[in-house]
């Protein structure tokens, strides 16, 4: 099965999401590869990692593979915190197009907060504009 972990605990798919190998993504997923396996000890998964890095054409694969765009680690950290930590401006588009909303981690931080914290003022127009007036 290609979700056995690997040296220091990580998943082939985690692993290739990590370093953007989209192609490797895919064909992990078509082989099989759990998308939802988390292989880290604060609970990541492969969309989070790649959402980090900032590689919009793997988190796509991911979420087309039916990656859950709101999964919380155990820090309570989603993909959309970590694209709009980092100013992933076109990864935060997409990740609110499939449905990510701003849910707030275990330390009460957002997306928003953190794009407006780093600078990154076109993520947190892009966050805020498409934020509910209930979670405003």
């Amino acid at each position: 099965s290609y979700s056995l972990t690997v040296q220091n605990g990580f998943s082939p798919l985690y692993v290739a999401s990590y370093n953007g190998h989209s192609d490797v993504v895919e064909i992990l997923l078509e082989a099989g590869a759990d998308v939802h396996q988390a292989t880290t000890k604060d609970g990541s998964v492969p969309l989070g990692i790649a959402a980090q890095e900032g590689h919009t054409e793997t988190v796509q694969r991911l979420l087309e593979a039916g990656a859950i765009v709101n999964h919380q680690n155990k820090a309570g950290t989603t993909a959309l915190l970590f694209a709009g930590w980092k100013g992933h401006s076109e990864l935060v588009k997409l990740l609110l197009g499939a449905g990510a909303r701003d849910i707030p981690d275990k330390f009460g931080e957002t997306a928003l907060s953190l794009a407006r914290a780093n600078n990154h003022n076109d993520v947190a127009c892009s966050i805020y504009c498409n934020t509910s007036q209930s979670e405003k």
